[in-house]
């Protein structure tokens, strides 16, 4: 039971890693061949319904199938781009997060380093102050 659930979240995951994989120019190709197959398909199945000359059921099969087609790149396209820009939000917030605790850290550390001042350096601190009085 529990190997079938490791099984399905590698798959999941390899899932997820070829969607990463893909280039974003990829997939804007990819999204404009499918527009373009879109485009082509409609039109060789509007000619056979319209019975325009040459128009058969031939073209009207092939109409079909680069609609299918057609689809299925625009899928893979979007999917791709959309991907990629929430890799992107998420790289750029965990980068904000990041810079942020080293904020944090850098005025705790500040902090720290002020609060921490022995019986030798308030003495200097006060040898200091009488001298720049003087």
């Amino acid at each position: 039971m529990e190997e079938n659930k490791k099984e399905e979240t590698n798959q999941n995951q390899e899932k997820r890693k070829l969607w990463e994989g893909i280039p974003v120019r990829s997939c804007m190709l990819m999204c404009l061949g499918g527009l373009y197959l879109l485009y082509t398909g409609y039109r060789l199945c509007r000619n056979v319904i319209e019975k325009v000359d040459g128009g058969s059921y031939g073209f009207m099969i092939a109409g079909i199938l680069f609609l299918v087609i057609a689809v299925g790149m625009l899928y893979v396209g979007v999917r791709g781009v959309l991907a990629d820009d929430k890799r992107q939000k998420a790289e750029a917030a965990a980068a904000k997060e990041e810079k942020q605790l080293e904020e944090k850290e850098a005025v705790q550390e500040e902090t720290v380093e002020k609060k921490r001042m022995t019986i030798a350096d308030r003495a200097n601190l006060a040898n200091r102050i009488t001298e720049e009085d003087e």
